[in-house]
């Protein structure tokens, strides 16, 4: 994996193929793409369709599939049909060895069809417009996907993120909004300098933090948390940091 530059967000692909070999080179083509262009690309493989579900079930999120069409335990069409129940509009890459699947990978709007033994010329290209469209998106939004509903949140805009129960509640200046998903998921995704955990349910956009003393931290909203005694130090320093790079 490239070292993570400064502001980048990292590229999630999960790579699901049941053929070992063709895991590699997909992974080994992912990651020299990656190093050519000083990316973070995060790749993970699984051998059937039901490891990469167990991980959506999870809650894990994926920003690029590439999926063999033909899995022992589900095919690749199929399974694509059952990753937008976990995620609302997936970027799918199909490879195969059998052109005739073709027409219906595409049905499935895939962004590219590709035969497996083209793959180092035709995968890098393909990653490279879907990693690009992705950088757009990622540079000031959070998007919570659901199967019914796509909504954009600006980064500017989002106060503080706070768990309850299966949920993360995003606070917002015009409002609130919840996803289902961790909060570990949600900062990762989030991928921002501004944003900061201040307890296990908690996180925080720095710039929207007005004061931290006496053992809590005041949002521009008012509302104020309370910090650990073991934490306040670093989360003190880490603000003051943040502010003072920006003076």
């Amino acid at each position: 994996m490239a070292e993570m530059r400064k502001g980048e967000s990292m590229i999630r692909i999960a790579v699901i193929d049941d053929d070992a070999a063709c895991r590699t080179q997909v992974k080994e083509t992912i990651q020299a793409y990656a190093e050519s262009c000083q990316r973070s690309i995060e790749v993970e493989t699984c051998g059937k369709a039901k490891e990469l579900l167990w991980k959506l079930e999870d809650k894990r999120y994926f920003d690029i599939f590439i999926l063999d069409v033909e899995l022992p335990d589900m095919n690749g069409l199929m399974l694509a049909q059952k990753i937008r129940m976990y995620q609302f509009r997936p970027r799918l890459i199909f490879i195969s060895s059998h052109i005739e699947y073709s027409p219906a990978g595409y049905e499935q709007q895939a962004y590219r069809y590709i035969m497996k033994d083209e793959i180092p010329e035709k995968l890098p290209p393909a990653l490279d417009f879907l990693v690009k469209e992705l950088e757009e998106v990622k540079k000031r939004y959070y998007i919570i996907e659901t199967y019914s509903t796509l909504k954009k949140l600006d980064h500017d805009d989002i106060y503080y993120l706070q768990k309850e129960g299966k949920y993360i509640w995003f606070y917002t200046a015009g409002g609130e909004e919840k996803e289902r998903c961790s909060l570990s998921s949600a900062f990762n995704r989030l991928q921002s300098e501004d944003f900061l955990y201040i307890d296990k349910g908690i996180i925080v956009n720095i710039k929207h933090v007005l004061q931290i003393s006496g053992g809590k931290i005041i949002m521009r909203d008012k509302k104020e948390f309370p910090v650990s005694a073991g934490q306040f130090q670093k989360v003190k320093k880490a603000v003051s940091v943040y502010w003072h790079s920006r003076m």
